[in-house]
């Protein structure tokens, strides 16, 4: 059976401006996932007083949600039919509405605050709501990327410069948000001990996201497709039957299994380390405000080479090679610097400490910019080999199964870093604590992740999708 691509370009007629008007999207998603990832543990921890323990409960529930309600809405975009397509529409509402909801996460109401309870409460219903829309966004955004161009490495080129747009409102955002939101106070108080630092951040970020949307929805309006016709003509049907049917070819998908492994295993790791950062800047580091917006700079910069170098290393070493090369890095990374902060070889409040630190964690972060485009340009090629098998293009379902597979992790590893604080004996009510204590959070931040990294590069080692085996699928589809 042959079926040909409906994909409006091709590689060699997209340009950078549609690369860079899609790319914008990236933004609005970074702004949501890195604000959370990055503030939430310690807002509702240290300024709201929640146990850390109920506070990586509730958010992976929000997590797990989100993970799971991605696969329906990749079935729905999937199949929907409507005059402004089956992707835009979704972007625009979802879009919008994860900006109104990324700052009622932090303009949390005072008669809420009076209660543990009630903040673990409304902190699990304002992110599952959240997760929701962020879902009605990703999802049909991400298969936008997939039906922007049918070429192997054009793929990587595309999510590559995907990432970087990433780190950029990465920096922009969370990053300097440190200097902006949470500089030095006079009273020697912590900035992350006021609520209103994290409001102020909330509503400036729900701006950008809004403009973000409006940008991406407009500048990639010209690759909008309609439900498409099977290959006997009829068209999808929306349906549990065929939703099942749908999800479950892709959960047994030989080529997909060990992508979405080594996805799980690499956003644990990453998740967990960024959870952890926090915490290991304030109390390990003992520093704050500027000091960690230079420090989370070098982060973004190094994840934004990673993303460029995602865009021209499969040429060299097919995308399973960038992958390990990225796995090395990452790990490489951040042993080094326990190998030296943890022994007490070198001290991490001293400026050498502080500039060795930057220098690794960018070169930790510069690898795992290379894995998760890399990873999702390998389920790009995977959606198409199953297109040749099957006859029907579901880029919804297989980004959002990925999507779904990547939010489980976080999900997984929110609550991880909930327990391994808590495990530690970290007690956020705590003005001081032992170094004891101290010493297990640095060794938890900088080990836990490599170990994690080193599961996934073996998964990722599975996988056998290579340039030359997709050129056969496809000139074996057109026979």
């Amino acid at each position: 059976m042959t079926f040909k691509s409906n994909t409006k370009k091709n590689s060699s007629s997209l340009s950078y401006r549609d690369i860079f008007g899609y790319s914008l999207g990236e933004g609005a998603n970074s702004l949501v996932m890195n604000s959370i990832s990055t503030f939430a543990m310690i807002y509702y921890t240290q300024a709201l007083g929640l146990n850390p323990v109920y506070a990586g409960i509730a958010m992976s529930i929000a997590v797990l949600w989100d993970a799971i309600s991605d696969p329906i809405m990749g079935f729905i975009t999937d199949n929907t039919k409507s005059r402004y397509g089956r992707r835009h529409p979704y972007i625009f509402v979802g879009g919008i509405s994860m900006a109104v909801l990324l700052y009622a996460v932090w303009a949390v109401p005072s008669f809420i605050q009076t209660s543990e309870m009630k903040i673990f409460a409304y902190l699990v219903v304002m992110n599952i709501l959240l997760r929701t829309a962020l879902t009605l966004f990703f999802v049909p955004y991400s298969a936008v990327g997939f039906e922007m161009t049918t070429d192997y490495e054009g793929r990587s080129k595309i999510q590559g410069v995907r990432q970087v747009f990433n780190m950029i409102a990465n920096f922009l955002g969370p990053a300097l948000a440190w200097a902006l939101f949470f500089p030095k106070t006079s009273d020697g108080s912590k900035a992350t001990d006021n609520p209103q630092n994290f409001i102020d951040m909330g509503l400036t970020f729900a701006i950008a996201i809004v403009c973000l949307t409006i940008l991406t929805t407009t500048l990639t309006y010209k690759y909008k497709t309609n439900r498409p016709s099977n290959s006997t003509g009829q068209t999808n049907r929306l349906g549990l039957k065929h939703f099942l049917t749908t999800n479950k070819d892709i959960l047994f998908d030989s080529h997909a299994r060990w992508v979405y492994v080594f996805a799980f295993l690499a956003v644990l790791n990453m998740v967990i380390v960024s959870s952890l950062l926090t915490f290991f800047y304030v109390y390990f580091m003992k520093i704050d405000g500027s000091d960690i917006s230079i420090a989370q700079f070098g982060a973004v910069i190094g994840s934004a080479i990673g993303g460029l170098l995602a865009t021209k290393l499969p040429h060299y070493f097919e995308k399973k090679g960038t992958i390990l090369i990225a796995c090395g890095m990452s790990i490489y990374g951040n042993v080094v610097v326990a190998l030296l902060f943890l022994p007490g070889y070198l001290s991490p409040e001293s400026s050498t400490g502080f500039t060795f630190f930057v220098i690794m964690n960018a070169i930790y972060w510069m690898g795992s910019g290379i894995m998760i485009p890399t990873a999702v340009a390998m389920i790009a090629d995977i959606a198409e080999i199953n297109k040749y098998k099957t006859g029907e293009l579901k880029n919804g379902s297989y980004s959002a199964f990925y999507s779904f597979v990547f939010k489980a992790a976080i999900s997984f590893a929110l609550l991880v870093s909930g327990i391994i604080l808590s495990f530690i004996g970290f007690d956020t009510g705590a003005e001081q604590h032992s170094n004891d204590v101290i010493w297990n959070l640095g060794a938890a931040m900088l080990l836990v992740g490599p170990i994690v990294c080193i599961f996934a590069a073996f998964a990722i080692s599975k996988n056998r999708i290579t340039k030359d085996f997709l050129n056969l699928v496809r000139a074996q589809a057109s026979n």
